[in-house]
C-alpha cells in the first residue's frame, strides 16, 4: 500500500508541480474570431496543461510580428504570406508551424475598430496560405518540447473553436471584445473563416511543401527571389518532426570528427552523479548522457572529480569537453545547456524538536557567496536564530540527532539519501515560513565550443516526456515514510484518485456519446448529400441521367476525344407511337414502359456509355471510343432488345413497343461543339421515323 501511495504522490506531483514556461504570441489581428484558436487554448487551459503560460499580444499596427519573433520579443507570431516570402527570398530562419487559412479570400472581413477591411484583394495570391503561425528554427532547436507543446495545444484550440462556435463567440464577446463587436459579426467571421480553414478535406493547419515551392517559383518570375532549389520541406514544422534531431552541417562534422567526447562528473553527487559500490558511474546525469549518446552517436568517456572547482578547472584546461551537473558559476567561461533538474532545499528537523521554536539552524553548503545569501534569508525569516555552517553532511546530521541543532537547511536529495541509507526514523522535513530559492543544475561546455553545446542542447530537447518521467521516477529520492500510517493523508489521496477516475470515466462516456451522435449525423448528412446529388443529376422516373447533366458530361468527353483523336458516336432514340400507349392503357402503364426501356438500355450498355432521358419518350446515348460500324451494331441490338420480348404491364396485359434510332458520329475537324453532333443525331432520328419506324438510320 505504501509503495502504491508513494507512486501516486510522485505521479501527481510530477504532473501538477511543473513550472510553467512563459512564451509570447504576437497575433496578426485584433481580438476577433481570427484569433479564436489561441484564445480558446488559453481560456480552456490547453496551454497550461502542457506546461505553458502564453501571453497573447493583440495586433498593433506599429508592431511587426516577424521582427518581434526574430528579435526574441515574442517566441511565436502569426503572419500572412510575407512570412513565407521572407523565408524564401531573404532566408530569414522562420519555421512554419500552422496555416489556418488554406487560401486567401476577398469575402472574409476583418473587423478592426468597428471598420470593415478585407484580407487581400490581389487574386494572384489567393492560392497561398494566410494566418500562418511561425517561430524560428533556433527557438525550435533549443526549445523543441516547448514548440511541440505549443503546437499541440494550438491545434486543439482551433478544433475546439470551430466545433463550438457559439461558445467561442461568447468567450470572445465577454472577455476579449476590445472592438465592441456584435455576436453577429463574430459568427459571420467564424463561418467565413471555417470555409478557408477546411478546403478540399485538408488537415486543419497543414502546409504542403509543393505549394511553398510553387510560391517560390512565382516570386522568381516576379524577380522577388533569386534562383534557388532548397528543400522546402525543411521550412515546415511537421517535416522537422519526422526526424528525431536535425543537425546542421557544422554539427554533423563535429560528430563525425570527434571519436570520443570526454565528460567530467562529480564522483559523489547523488542522485545526479556517484560511483556505486561496484565502481560504476551511475545517477540521473549518467542516464541522461546515455540517451544523448544514443541520439547523437557521440561516444562518451567519463573523468571523475571530487568537487565543482576541480571540475571547472578541468574544463578550462580542455581536459574534458563537457561537465555536469552543476549550478551556474559566476565568472567562469562556461556555456550552459538547458537545465537538467533543480535542487529543492528544505529545513530538516528532529521529530522531538518539531514543536519547539527554532533557535539554532545549520546550513549545509560549500559556496561562500551562496551560504551568505542563505544566512541573510533565514535571518529575515527567523530573527533571533543562531546559524552554523557545515560542509560535512554526516556531521550535520549527527548534530541534528543529538539536538545540538533545531533544524538543518540542506538539499532534499542529499538528506533523503542519508536518511534512507542509515534508516533514520526520527528526522522529518518542514517548510520555512516562505518558499526559499531553488537551485537549478546544468551541464556546460566552454563558451568557445558552441557547436558541441548546440548538439547537446538539441539532444536534451529531444528527450521525450516518457523518458523524462522514467528518469525522474528512478532517481527522485523516496519520501520519508513513518511506521505509523497517516490515515488522513491516505484518505485524502484515495478520494483524490476516485475524483480523478470519475472525471476520466465521465469524460470518456460523454465523448463516446458525442462521437456516436456525430457519426449518426455524418451518416444522415452523407445520405442526404447522395439524395441531393441524384436529384440534380438523374431523372426521377427512369433513374437515367437527365438532359442537363448529360450535356455537361458530353462536353468534357468531346474535349478529351479531340485531344486524344478518339471516336465518339451518338444515338438519339424515340419510342414509336408512345402517345397511343398512354391514351390506350393509361399513364401508369406508360411509366412502366419507360422504366423497363431504361432497364434494358442499361443492361446492354458498357459502363463508359452515357445514357440519358432526353425528353418525354426520347433517349440519348453517347458512345465514346467507338467507331461508326461498332455503334451501328450496338444500335441494332438496342432496337431488337426493345422490340422483344413484349412489355409486361400486369398479369393479364403485355404491350409490344418498338423504337426508332438515329445514329451519327463525331467529325473531328468540323464538330467544334457537342451540340453539332446532337443536331445531326436528331436529324437521323427524324429520317428513321419517316422511313417506317422501328429501324436505325445512320447519318454520316
Amino acid at each position: 500500500m505504501a509503495k502504491i501511495l508513494s507512486s501516486v504522490i510522485l505521479l501527481i506531483s510530477f504532473l501538477f508541480s511543473q513550472d510553467l514556461t512563459t512564451v509570447t504570441l504576437q497575433l496578426a489581428h485584433k481580438y476577433q474570431f481570427q484569433s479564436a484558436g489561441y484564445i480558446i487554448a488559453k481560456e480552456k487551459g490547453f496551454y497550461r496543461y502542457r506546461g505553458l503560460d502564453v501571453d497573447l499580444k493583440e495586433y498593433d499596427s506599429n508592431v511587426n510580428a516577424e521582427e518581434e519573433v526574430l528579435q526574441g520579443s515574442a517566441q511565436f507570431g502569426v503572419g500572412g504570406d510575407t512570412v513565407i516570402q521572407q523565408r524564401i527570398a531573404e532566408q530569414k530562419p522562420f519555421l512554419l508551424l500552422f496555416a489556418l487559412c488554406q487560401k486567401k479570400s476577398d469575402a472574409l472581413q476583418k473587423i478592426n475598430n468597428n471598420s470593415k477591411e478585407f484580407i487581400n484583394t490581389n487574386s494572384t495570391k489567393k492560392n497561398i496560405y494566410d494566418d500562418i503561425l511561425f517561430t524560428t528554427e533556433d527557438f525550435f532547436n533549443n526549445n523543441t518540447r516547448t514548440v511541440d507543446a505549443f503546437y499541440e495545444a494550438t491545434v486543439l484550440g482551433w478544433n475546439y473553436a470551430f466545433k463550438h462556435i457559439d461558445e467561442t463567440v461568447e468567450i470572445i464577446y465577454k472577455n476579449y471584445n476590445t472592438q465592441n463587436l456584435t455576436k453577429k459579426n463574430l459568427k459571420y467571421e467564424a463561418k467565413e473563416l471555417k470555409k478557408l480553414a477546411f478546403v478540399q478535406q485538408t488537415k486543419l493547419g497543414s502546409i504542403n511543401p509543393q505549394k511553398i515551392e510553387n510560391f517560390a517559383k512565382s516570386l522568381k518570375l516576379q524577380n522577388l527571389s533569386e534562383e534557388q532549389t532548397p528543400d522546402y520541406s525543411s521550412y515546415i514544422y511537421e517535416q522537422h518532426k519526422k526526424d528525431k534531431i536535425r543537425f546542421y552541417p557544422d554539427e554533423k562534422r563535429y560528430i563525425e570528427t570527434h571519436s570520443v567526447v570526454y565528460v567530467g562528473v562529480l564522483e559523489n553527487y547523488y542522485p545526479f552523479d556517484t560511483i556505486d559500490s561496484q565502481g560504476k558511474h551511475v545517477g540521473l546525469f549518467h542516464d541522461i548522457l546515455s540517451i544523448i549518446s544514443k541520439y547523437t552517436k557521440l561516444n562518451m568517456e567519463f573523468k571523475y572529480f571530487k568537487n565543482i572547482s576541480a571540475l571547472t578547472k578541468a574544463l578550462e584546461k580542455k581536459d574534458v569537453d563537457i561537465i555536469g551537473v552543476i549550478p551556474k558559476i559566476s565568472g567562469a567561461d562556461i556555456s550552459y545547456t538547458p537545465s537538467f533538474s533543480k535542487v529543492h532545499e528544505y529545513l530538516f528537523v528532529n521529530d522531538k524538536n518539531r514543536k519547539k521554536e527554532l533557535k539554532n539552524i545549520g546550513i549545509l553548503g560549500y559556496n561562500l557567496e551562496k551560504i551568505n545569501n542563505k544566512k541573510n534569508l533565514i535571518k529575515s525569516l527567523y530573527h533571533t536564530v543562531d546559524i552554523k555552517i557545515y560542509k560535512d553532511i554526516k556531521h550535520a546530521i549527527k548534530e541534528l540527532q543529538d539536538k545540538n541543532l533545531d533544524a538543518l537547511y540542506a538539499p532534499e536529495y542529499l538528506m533523503l539519501n542519508e536518511i534512507e541509507k542509515k534508516h533514520l526514523e526520527n528526522i522529518d522535513f518542514t517548510y520555512p515560513k516562505q518558499s526559499l530559492p531553488e537551485e537549478y543544475l546544468f551541464a556546460g561546455t566552454l563558451s568557445t565550443n558552441d557547436v558541441l553545446k548546440k548538439i547537446i542542447t538539441k539532444a536534451i530537447n529531444s528527450i521525450t516526456l516518457e523518458e523524462s518521467y522514467e528518469l525522474q521516477t528512478k532517481w527522485t529520492p523516496r519520501p520519508i515514510v513513518k511506521k505509523k500510517n497517516n490515515w488522513t493523508l491516505i484518505i485524502q489521496i484515495v478520494v483524490l484518485i476516485m475524483i480523478i477516475a470519475i472525471m476520466i470515466i465521465y469524460k470518456q462516456v460523454s465523448m463516446a456519446k458525442a462521437n456516436k451522435k456525430l457519426k449518426l449525423q455524418e451518416k444522415k448528412l452523407l445520405k442526404t448529400q447522395q439524395i441531393l446529388l441524384e436529384q440534380v443529376q438523374k431523372d426521377p422516373l427512369t433513374k437515367l441521367y437527365n438532359r442537363r447533366y448529360f450535356a455537361d458530361v458530353s462536353k468534357d468527353i468531346l474535349s478529351i476525344a479531340k485531344r486524344e483523336k478518339s471516336a465518339i458516336c451518338v444515338i438519339m432514340a424515340d419510342i414509336d407511337d408512345f402517345k397511343v400507349v398512354n391514351d390506350t392503357y393509361g399513364h401508369l402503364a406508360g411509366d412502366k414502359v419507360l422504366k423497363e426501356i431504361s432497364r434494358r438500355l442499361r443492361s446492354i450498355s458498357r459502363e463508359s456509355d452515357i445514357i440519358a432521358r432526353y425528353g418525354g419518350e426520347e433517349f440519348i446515348i453517347l458512345i465514346p471510343n467507338t467507331e461508326l460500324d461498332g455503334a451501328q451494331q450496338f444500335a441494332e441490338k438496342i432496337r431488337a432488345t426493345i422490340a422483344y420480348p413484349p412489355f409486361k404491364i400486369d398479369d393479364k396485359l403485355s404491350i409490344r413497343v418498338t423504337i426508332s434510332i438515329g445514329l451519327t458520329h463525331m467529325h473531328i475537324e468540323e464538330d467544334t461543339t457537342i451540340e453539332n453532333i446532337f443536331i445531326r443525331a436528331d436529324k437521323a432520328l427524324y429520317e428513321a421515323k419517316n422511313s417506317g419506324k422501328n429501324r436505325v438510320f445512320v447519318m454520316l
